[in-house]
């Protein structure tokens, strides 16, 4: 029960820091500018909303996974709802502490979302408080293990692989409400919206996916190692990374249709002012692509709080 608690509790805390990281991004880089957009799309309603459940997500994640660490700690399922076995925890240890700290910008992430007014700037403030959380994880992950500069690498791997997951993960959220109030309204002006966040979201999935390929091998080197790759087939550890990955590539090809098949067909039906059923069709089955896009970043989310309750093969040596 406590082991299915540590791999939910960290699924919440990840959804919950990358969401507000990427969704932030989004705002920035993925709206449209000037747009006559409908209310719904103009003042972002769902980016608060979204910013509010992701914050309140990820602190009942890192509760939960403090009580299930501590049954792991102390090896008595009862200490797992023990105030002073939790609280013995939290303060007396590297772990504990760090995930104080991340409790204490998760409050402050949700406190931001009532007390700031200005979207512009809550989007600014968000990126860096979920930025911030993010690099916690990594402080409480198989990345904190080492030591000196291969410990330094591997650690900066393994905040840098966080970071970009959530900005890839994390806009698929706005981006999915947008091509949804596009569908619900009806509006050339909304589908417009849609396609300028597919292009400009597009624009950047190079780097984005270099930079996750990048620094998942460096994070690879440290944790199997090139003379020790049998024991992705031989291993827990090994046979979750591989699904991690397969689920990975199946990301990468439904991001890839959306680039170069779907939303140019959008594109098209748009600057043709088509007035048959083109444009609506073109969203429908970028609704589907991204809703199954989502889904599929879910398990990736999944296998990866799975991985972080595995021994890494090297750990064996």
């Amino acid at each position: 029960m406590w082991e299915a608690m540590l791999i939910g509790a960290r699924l919440l805390q990840f959804a919950g820091a990358l969401v507000p990281l990427g969704s932030s991004l989004f705002y920035a880089y993925g709206l449209r500018p000037g747009a006559s957009a409908s209310p719904a799309i103009n003042d972002q309603p769902w980016l608060r909303l979204i910013l509010i459940l992701s914050s309140i997500a990820a602190i009942a994640g890192t509760v939960l996974w403090v009580m299930a660490e501590t049954v792991l700690f102390r090896d008595n399922p009862s200490d797992g709802t023990n105030i002073g076995a939790v609280w013995l925890v939290l303060s007396e240890t590297r772990f504990g502490r760090v995930c104080l700290g991340r409790i204490g910008l998760l409050l402050l992430s949700l406190a931001a979302c009532f007390l700031i007014r200005r979207t512009t700037t809550l989007w600014k403030v968000q990126a860096s408080l979920a930025s911030l959380i993010i690099a916690t994880f990594a402080w409480t992950g198989h990345g904190a293990m080492g030591s000196g500069w291969p410990g330094a690498i591997h650690l900066g791997g393994d905040m840098l692989h966080l970071w970009v997951a959530g900005v890839w993960f994390g806009a698929l959220v706005p981006l999915g409400i947008l091509i949804l109030g596009a569908l619900r309204s009806q509006r050339s002006d909304d589908a417009r919206a849609a396609c300028y966040g597919l292009d400009r979201f597009s624009a950047i999935g190079t780097v984005v996916v270099a930079t996750l390929v990048v620094s998942g091998l460096i994070n690879s080197w440290f944790l199997i190692g090139a003379s020790n790759w049998r024991s992705l087939f031989t291993t827990d550890y090994g046979e979750a990374l591989l699904v991690k990955l397969a689920l990975f590539v199946l990301m990468l090809v439904l991001a890839a249709a959306n680039r170069f098949r779907l939303a140019p067909r959008l594109r098209n039906a748009l600057e043709a002012d088509r007035k048959d059923h083109s444009t609506s069709a073109s969203l429908r089955a970028l609704k589907t692509s991204v809703l199954i896009e989502s889904a599929m970043a879910v398990l990736v989310l999944l296998a990866v709080s799975v991985l972080g309750t595995l021994a890494p093969p090297v750990s064996a040596k």
